[in-house]
């Protein structure tokens, strides 16, 4: 395949997929995705998915992280969400793939968990 076919192919692969409705069959890529998303958003470690694991895991990583963590924890969800995201590095980033990406997998930390968790901790 050269360099102009597989450019063709993605964009089209691109615009079959943003039309796509549930139900219309999908291009191969978009329907690995979709797979691995599903892979990975089982629980995780007695947590209730992959990215409320990891986030455990980096918001409790050191003291410093895991008091931030847990001060914000304690001033509500919202606030959390914001510390998570700053330390994800989202809020310095620009509209782009890897930050659509990021916020999506944001959006799947149980956040209620995360407090009970850190809350737990502190106690």
């Amino acid at each position: 395949m050269t360099a102009d076919a597989f450019e063709t192919f993605l964009e089209e692969t691109s615009r079959r997929a943003w039309d796509a409705r549930p139900g219309d069959e999908v291009p191969v890529p978009v329907a690995g995705l979709r797979l691995l998303l599903q892979r990975v958003n089982r629980p995780r470690n007695g947590w209730t998915n992959h990215e409320t694991w990891v986030s455990n895991l980096w918001l409790t990583n050191d003291r410093g992280t895991f008091e931030a963590a847990r001060e914000a924890a304690s001033a509500g969800a919202d606030e959390l969400k914001d510390f998570i995201e700053h330390l994800a590095g989202l809020d310095d980033l620009d509209a782009s793939l890897a930050s659509d990406l990021l916020g999506a997998a944001l959006a799947e930390v149980d956040l209620d968990e995360l407090r009970q968790a850190l809350s737990e901790a502190a106690s």
